[in-house]
């Protein structure tokens, strides 16, 4: 039995093959398909979200394909950014639309694991950024 696959970087051609590799991969994970949990049970949403992050991520050449997109890796590296601030506010907006009320909690999540990767100071410029204070970064 042969087990090695062909291994290759992703292209932003590639970005909507990602998304859908880690859309089902967190479909049932218990904290991301909570957080992005609509009133309604619609799940169809959270590939727009991971969209972003998979586009954010592509600007870094750590993004890896197995064989025909059996899996992938994304790696951001040391000093890197998730995504840019232009990207942020595009994903504030879609929880906004998406999540309705809920989007405050989706967006403060993602604010704790910045200040995990980032410390407190980076976490409250993003949390704040999103909710309209100019000025942060």
């Amino acid at each position: 039995m042969n087990l090695n696959l062909d291994v290759r970087n992703a292209s932003p051609a590639d970005r909507g093959l990602v998304a859908s590799i880690i859309t089902l991969a967190f479909a049932n994970d218990p904290l991301w398909s909570h957080a992005m949990a609509r009133p309604d049970e619609r799940t169809e949403h959270h590939r727009e979200f991971w969209l972003v992050f998979v586009d954010g991520a592509l600007r870094y050449p750590w993004t890896r394909l197995a064989g025909g997109g059996e899996a992938t890796s994304i790696w951001i590296p040391p000093g890197g950014s998730e995504m840019t601030a232009d990207q942020e506010e595009h994903l504030a907006g879609l929880a906004g639309e998406y999540l309705g009320p809920a989007a405050s909690d989706y967006l403060d999540l993602l604010a704790r694991f910045a200040g995990h990767r980032h410390g407190p100071a980076r976490a409250r410029s993003r949390t704040d950024r999103r909710r309209g204070s100019p000025g942060l970064s």
